[in-house]
């Protein structure tokens, strides 16, 4: 009995000696002790923008993240668009998301397949693939994740040469194009195609207007400074082809009409290259008459009319609706315009006086 027993410990000695060595051989783990149970004076809930956090000191704030479920990924707004009726090796452009600030951001278009995130600041997103005409989606966007089967249409262009009627060409007048004598359906209620596009002359008086629907137009040309409002109809566009008209701008007699240019970029106040009337600012005469100033290309222009060898003296000045002179505002020192002539001036410009 004795020996039984001597041989059980023998074996509960070995056992144990035994898990002693393979806890020694095995790496240390430190083991973070347990919180203690907060009291129920000493909890406080914070809220934040994710979740309520308990925390068991009443001063302390801490935001805890929501953490999507295992395997989920956090979802983000957005619009997917496929085009349809576009080749995958062709459908090459760029996606325009036009915000109400005023700010553009660019996405290339390299697939048929495109998502594009979107916020409730946006206005309007502009797809431009090219030889196609231009889709434009204008919400919503406060909705959750949209998508959308656009049809896109293959379209043509027009290159429009711009002169006056005294042969000089034209550079940085904008050309809008206007569909003629019939109704263009859109490729759904909440896409639409792009009807009047634009361009803009280059320094050869040439513009060239892509992704236009095939169809029959007016292109026209608005009134800017001596140079009077113009317009073609009957230009016929085919697809994938390219169609052509001149513009031939009427100018006022140089004997009836003087004024001036300044460098866009020499000038105190915003002058909108998209826009092409100047806000806000124009030339004001002696006898408190207002001339308008336009946008053109890197300049700003301003035409007075008179008679022949008249001499008009004013400032550029920005004044409110009852003709008063806006404070804080500059102005540039007296300019005289002559009639008969269209010079360039750099004037020096000063603080405006509220009179």
């Amino acid at each position: 009995m004795r020996l039984r027993t001597f041989i059980l410990v023998l074996l509960l000695v070995t056992a144990a000696l035994a898990t002693w060595a393979a806890v020694a051989v095995e790496p240390s783990r430190e083991v973070a002790p347990l919180p203690p149970e907060p009291s129920p004076q000493s909890v406080a809930t914070v809220e934040s923008d994710s979740e309520v956090v308990v925390s068991d000191h009443a001063d302390v704030e801490r935001t805890t993240p929501q953490v999507p479920p295992h395997g989920q990924a956090q979802k983000t707004k957005e619009v997917r668009f496929t085009l349809m009726g576009v080749a995958p090796e062709r459908c090459h452009g760029v996606a325009s998301l036009f915000r109400k600030d005023g700010i553009v951001e660019t996405v290339p278009i390299t697939g048929v397949d495109l998502a594009l995130p979107v916020a409730t600041d946006l206005r309007r997103v502009e797809l431009a693939v090219s030889g196609y005409c231009v889709v434009e989606y204008r919400g919503p966007f406060e909705s959750a994740s949209t998508a959308l089967a656009v049809s896109m249409l293959p379209a043509g262009e027009i290159l429009v040469d711009v002169r006056d009627s005294s042969g000089y060409v034209l550079p940085g007048r904008t050309v809008y194009c206007f569909p003629q004598n019939e109704r263009r359906r859109s490729p759904g209620e909440l896409v639409k195609y792009r009807l009047t596009p634009w361009a803009v002359t280059d320094a050869r008086g040439q513009a060239f207007i892509t992704n236009v629907l095939p169809g029959e137009y007016k292109i026209n040309t608005v009134g800017v400074a001596e140079w009077k409002d113009t317009t073609v109809t009957g230009v016929h566009v085919l697809e994938g082809t390219r169609a052509s008209c001149v513009l031939t701008v009427p100018v006022l007699d140089p004997s009836t009409f003087g004024g001036f240019t300044l460098a866009a970029d020499q000038v105190p106040f915003p002058s909108d290259v998209s826009k092409l009337r100047v806000e806000h600012y124009q030339f004001w005469t002696e006898s408190g008459k207002p001339w308008p100033m336009y946008r053109i290309a890197d300049s700003i222009r301003c035409i007075v009319l008179g008679g022949s060898g008249e001499v008009v003296r004013g400032r550029v000045q920005r004044r409110n609706s009852t003709g008063e002179v806006v404070a804080s505002s500059r102005e540039s020192e007296p300019i005289a315009v002559t009639v008969g002539a269209v010079r360039l001036v750099a004037p020096n410009w000063s603080d405006a006086i509220a009179k």
